[in-house]
């Protein structure tokens, strides 16, 4: 994306992702049956207000937060 040259995904990118997509989900069906996981789930039942809005507002932070490592943004619009 930073390379000037880079015009098109190559088929390096498609296997990456179609890799990072497949340890996603392996990761995920590891996790999922976990007796640790599942009070990991309760707690945030407990915690939050119930309702898919809920889901969808945690899912926005969460991304929020991983869109500040951009190293062409500022950390949190601070100025120096």
């Amino acid at each position: 994306m930073y390379l000037p040259s880079r015009i098109s995904a190559s088929n390096a990118d498609i296997v990456t992702n179609g890799l990072g997509a497949f340890s996603g989900a392996l990761l995920a069906w590891i996790i999922a049956p976990r007796a640790w996981f599942a009070r990991a789930t309760q707690w945030r039942i407990d915690l939050f207000q119930r309702g898919p809005g809920v889901d969808y507002g945690l899912a926005l932070v969460m991304l929020w937060m991983f869109a500040q490592i951009s190293p062409s943004l500022p950390m949190l619009a601070t100025c120096s």
